[in-house]
């Protein structure tokens, strides 16, 4: 049995299709997104529902049906989908965490009916105490629903409690792959997104970055935690204690690109990056002499201070490093701007060396 989750990438009406070329009989349960971003500049669904929540915006509405009326009508699916959308606007004002797991629940239904599965609503599968993951209670729920050869398809971010719906945070939809695939007893458990599995360097923020075939849970874990977020943290935690197989695909291809599991990765260098408040946190992880990495850390300051130069005073505070922490596997910068980039240029040579060797 396989559990597979697929990003919103992967469920927009244009791409949908690529969802049902992945899927084989040994799929058993498919956890999906709100319909993503359609083309550059495009919002999600999800950012769409929080302005509508937050805000009243029609307009965001509006896109909300477009996004699931385009779905059913480009993929052929035999849906009311306009029943729906009615109905997920009364639901709307409920709460906001209803409201946000909307997408999510169309998502399923939409896709369910398109690939012929059954439609279970994750309200009723995923049970939170409070705000907090109920996970003994979740895995009994989802064991007395899901069995036999049906495909079934459920929406991911969310589950409920006993007020209500309840979402977990951004990412989530990772969580939820997860959770299934180990209530089901999944040998594996495939995360397909738009990438070709996990990156030394986000590539949507930097090229020349190379995949990892392999990652221990252990790597992945620091990798997510220092904001890598093809994998969310609490995902890989969840797979690591039962000791399941994640797999990371890109669906254009459908090609597996990384498994994470118990191999440990000999050629380890990401660069990640997150927000903290008021700065940014930039982290270089990997299996260098420390030696090394301080002669490339120096090469990058002296880079970027020859930068700074060209800025106005003004300019200069706006985009400053307060610190560098060199560990032995990792080196910590705390900043008031975005280092990816330059970050990377500067220690590509070390994984062209570790890769390409």
């Amino acid at each position: 049995m396989i559990t597979a989750k697929f990003g919103g990438t992967a469920v927009t009406p244009e791409n949908l299709h690529f969802v049902k070329n992945i899927l084989s009989p040994n799929h058993k349960v498919v956890v999906v997104s709100a319909i993503g971003k359609r083309h550059f500049g495009d919002t999600k669904t999800t950012d769409l529902l929080h302005q509508y929540f937050a805000f009243g915006n029609e307009k965001c509405w509006q896109k909300v049906c477009q996004n699931y009326q385009d779905l059913v009508e480009q993929n052929g699916i035999d849906l009311d989908v306009d029943k729906q959308l009615f109905l997920a606007k009364e639901q709307a004002k409920i709460s906001l965490a209803h409201c946000l797991s909307l997408g999510e629940e169309l998502s399923a239904r939409c896709v369910a009916k398109y690939l012929g599965g059954q439609f279970l609503d994750a309200q009723n599968l995923v049970i939170f105490k409070g705000n907090r993951l109920d996970l003994p209670s979740t895995i009994s729920a989802i064991k007395a629903q899901i069995g036999g050869n049906n495909l079934v398809v459920v929406g991911g971010f969310y589950g409920g409690n006993k007020q209500g719906r309840q979402v977990f945070p951004r990412g989530g939809g990772d969580i939820s792959g997860a959770i299934f695939a180990r209530a089901t007893g999944s040998s594996e458990y495939q995360n397909w997104t738009d990438v070709d599995g996990v990156c030394t360097v986000d590539p949507t923020l930097a090229s020349g970055g190379f995949v990892y075939p392999n990652l221990a849970y252990n790597q992945m874990h620091a990798m997510a935690n220092c904001g890598a977020n093809v994998l969310h943290k609490t995902a890989v935690k969840l797979c690591q204690s039962v000791a399941l197989p994640i797999c990371v695909g890109n669906f254009f291809s459908g090609k597996i690109g990384t498994i994470v599991g118990n191999v440990v990765s000999k050629r380890l260098l990401s660069v990640t990056e997150k927000k903290c408040k008021n700065q940014v946190v930039s982290t270089v992880i990997h299996k260098f002499p420390i030696e090394q990495i301080a002669k490339v850390v120096a090469i990058f300051c002296k880079q970027f201070a020859k930068l700074q130069r060209g800025f106005s005073p003004d300019l200069a505070r706006q985009n400053a490093i307060h610190n560098v922490e060199i560990g032995k596997h990792s080196v910590v910068f705390r900043s008031t701007c975005s280092l990816l980039p330059l970050l990377w240029h500067c220690f590509q040579p070390l994984a062209e060396q570790a890769f390409l060797a």
